[in-house]
């Protein structure tokens, strides 16, 4: 008999709602309005899903204006909590958020392109709200505390010639004269505070002015200039033996389907698979031992269909194994391996395109199939399959081939026979859902079995991110909805939050 945990449950508070509901294409207003209601039930954990937010989709402005829209939020409401939290927030994004945090506020109601020729009335207006404004002066203080400090150490780093130590100070720091610096004068804070006139004589007695321009001269040719080259140079000697060695695979995908991506006409298919890749690339070491089961039939949506085409294919790439690399299972009561056929991406797809697929799946079959391969092969416990997951528009129960509770045990015992005390785990994942119902997640089978209905950002990065909870001891926990923000919230980076006002 098929036994399991309770489904979980909708979102029951606040916070929760938020963590389900809010993703980057949400509009300021709702954003807004679910982050009071998040805000009044409990701050910390608030404070930890605008963090959050920032995670959800690549490094780009127009995809981080929800992040945004919270952190203007939380100045203007709990400025101070902002300010003594930005190294935990750079943590998960860039130090150039912070930039853009300032150059908004210094230009919250005014056209920031009306004046771009007039550099000082530009300068002035960043002078009033310095001036003007404690809050604002308190937070852009904190700013240039951060880039001076990662600035010095780096120069130290630097003559020490440990580059690839090296943060993103120098990379993130305003240019000289470009916009952010014009609008913010960030430039001529952290000058100061790297060369403060006690550090040279010459800057003792001069006027202000000419120790502004002194210092912002040699904060770009002394420091900027030589980190960021220093840094530039890393990235490619790290990229050139991403490319030779280890990542060749991820490189590989990443821009094959960057290509796919491209031949879609629909504008909100392109932003729907750049959320599903960006937030898979992040899980490469999850996916390295795992093989797929893809159900392609067609009577499925366009859009699940390729999703289950897109996973198959990026799954039998990162397969570390060479039995399982390059192949993929068809969803179908006597379910066939499949080694993947074609020289590039298209004729890849087009081959996925023709895999036979039927109503149901025998998921018995296919955990011997990868028993008979790892015994053949004398796999250890360390290579072998560790994860099945099936993507289909199916539901769970309807879609076996058998009653799975039965021969679940006799799966156990041959796995058991041959020394291998666990059963790859099985993520079975209707990716289209139950409209009328929200996200679910069920641990079934002692935990070995997960079942996914519907699809959401929450939900996908949770079971695929570094800190996922594959543990079954975790796993057994998630009850309700709040325990996956909860498990995805309990990462190391999100320890060191404090709300102070």
């Amino acid at each position: 008999m098929l036994t399991e945990t309770q489904p979980l449950t909708a979102p029951q508070n606040p916070c929760t709602e938020f963590f389900f509901t809010v993703t980057p294409e949400t509009r300021p207003e709702p954003l807004i309005r679910l982050l009071k209601q998040s805000w009044e039930y409990d701050p910390l954990t608030t404070l930890k899903l605008i963090c959050y937010l920032r995670t959800l989709k690549p490094d780009t402005l127009s995809s981080n204006e929800g992040f945004y829209v919270a952190a203007l939020w939380l100045h203007k409401n709990h400025p101070l909590t902002l300010a003594c939290n930005l190294r935990e927030f750079a943590g998960f994004g860039s130090l150039r958020d912070f930039s853009e945090i300032l150059y908004r506020l210094v230009n919250e109601g005014e056209n920031a392109n009306a004046e771009c020729n007039e550099k000082m009335a530009v300068a002035r207006r960043a002078v009033c709200r310095y001036v003007q404004d404690p809050g604002y002066r308190f937070l852009h203080e904190r700013v240039s505390d951060m880039f001076a400090d990662l600035l010095r150490s780096d120069f130290e780093t630097l003559k020490n010639g440990n580059v690839e130590e090296l943060s993103f100070a120098a990379r993130d720091c305003p240019s000289i004269d470009s916009s952010y610096d014009r609008h913010t004068l960030l430039c001529e804070s952290i000058a100061k505070k790297v060369f403060p006139r006690e550090s040279d004589p010459d800057y003792l007695g001069i006027e202000e002015v000419h120790y502004v321009y002194r210092v912002r001269s040699r904060l770009r040719k002394d420091v900027l200039a030589p980190l960021r080259s220093a840094s530039e140079k890393e990235a490619q000697r790290k990229q050139k033996g991403d490319e030779d060695v280890s990542d060749c695979t991820l490189i590989f995908m990443k821009k094959a389907y960057q290509k796919m991506l491209k031949m879609k006409d629909d504008a909100s298919k392109k932003r729907y698979y750049r959320n599903i890749m960006s937030m898979i690339l992040k899980a490469r070491s999850k996916l390295s031992n795992s093989v797929a089961v893809c159900d392609i039939s067609d009577e499925m949506k366009e859009t699940t269909r390729n999703v289950s085409i897109s996973m198959g294919l990026l799954i039998s790439e990162l397969n570390s194994n060479a039995s399982w690399k390059g192949t993929v299972y068809g969803f179908h009561e006597s379910p066939e391996l499949y080694k993947i056929k074609g020289n590039d991406l298209q004729s890849k797809v087009n081959f996925m395109k023709q895999i036979k697929c039927s109503d149901r799946v025998d998921i018995e079959t296919i955990l011997n199939q990868v028993l008979q391969v790892g015994v053949a092969q004398k796999l250890s416990k360390e290579k072998m399959v560790d994860r099945v997951f099936v993507f289909t528009n199916k539901d769970f129960r309807k879609a076996l081939q058998n009653c799975w509770g039965w021969n679940y045990r006799a799966v156990w015992d041959n796995y058991q026979k041959f020394g291998y005390d666990q059963v790859p785990e099985v993520v079975f994942w209707n990716v289209e859902g139950f409209h009328e119902c929200p996200p679910t997640v069920r641990a079934a089978i002692h935990n070995t079995i997960v079942t996914i209905n519907g699809f959401s950002r929450s939900l996908f990065a949770f079971f695929l991110d570094k800190d996922a909870v594959w543990r079954s001891q975790e796993i057994k926990s998630i009850t309700i909805a709040e325990d996956v923000m909860r498990i995805t919230l309990s990462g190391k980076g999100y320890q060191n939050f404090a709300v102070l006002d």
